[in-house]
């Protein structure tokens, strides 16, 4: 279970915080408060984790081994978890869950008018 930073409990669950942002926020179990991982920090995350296991990758190839590509998988994987392990939670509101979905919506959809108007 995850800090809340609403009640200060730990009423949200991990895999919930890991699916977090700020369009599907998490939902605390105790006192309903709405909850997300900022957006940067979920991409810092997981940019740590791939240079990290692009590199053993390279280790790996350059040694013609697979020694290092094993290691760094494992620590790709232990720097992922603990990183998300103590990453905390903003506090968000329905407003601005509600905008922060709006905002995807638009996005979303100029990502698809381009696709279609590039094939």
């Amino acid at each position: 279970m995850a800090h809340c930073p609403h009640c200060q409990q730990n009423g949200v669950g991990t895999i919930r915080k890991w699916l977090s942002s700020p369009a599907f926020p998490a939902r605390c179990r105790l006192c309903d408060g709405l909850s997300h991982v900022a957006a940067g920090r979920t991409a810092d995350i997981l940019l740590l984790a791939t240079l990290l296991l692009i590199a053993s990758g390279f280790a790996a190839a350059l040694l013609k081994s697979a020694w290092p590509l094993l290691a760094g998988g494992l620590g790709s994987l232990a720097l992922y978890v603990r990183r998300w392990q103590r990453t905390s939670l903003l506090p968000t509101d329905q407003a601005s869950t509600e905008q922060a979905q709006s905002r995807n919506a638009v996005i979303n959809l100029f990502a698809l008018i381009l696709f279609s108007l590039w094939r």
